[in-house]
């Protein structure tokens, strides 16, 4: 079975359970059983509220444009890091209009790569700020 992408955390039992009872309930119908083998994909991104308002506020400081959050499907490593310690997720907008990412013709815009890479030294700054106050 391949993965359920959600994008909240109680959707992943929901659907799992539904698939599995169907897939059950249509074995039972034919009178077979199944070996039921559902495997998770990597979890949703949920950026912690306060180091997202960071990383906004931030990026904003910078002469930067903020948009979002906006939910996605796409499948992102990073959610086991913030399964495991508050954070946020945020993307720097490399992508060209009408060249897909994952595709032969994609390039990367470089000033893009510039704004990004100081975003992140600046929120880093802020973060330990931000930490040393606490």
């Amino acid at each position: 079975m391949p993965p359920a992408r959600t994008a909240f955390p109680e959707d992943r039992a929901i659907i799992h359970n539904r698939v599995q009872a169907i897939v059950e309930g249509i074995a039972a119908t034919y009178g077979v059983t199944v070996d039921f083998i559902w495997e998770d994909s990597a979890p949703a991104v949920i950026n912690d509220p306060r180091w997202l308002a960071l990383v906004a506020s931030t990026a904003e400081s910078l002469g930067l444009t903020v948009t979002g959050p906006n939910a996605t499907l796409g499948g992102e490593d990073f959610s086991y890091y913030l399964d495991r310690a508050p954070g946020a997720f945020f993307r720097i907008g490399v992508g060209n209009k009408g060249r897909a990412m994952h595709g032969p013709t994609f390039y990367v815009k470089l000033d893009a790569l510039a704004d990004g890479a100081d975003l992140l030294a600046t929120s880093v700054v802020n973060t330990l700020a931000a930490l040393g106050s606490d």
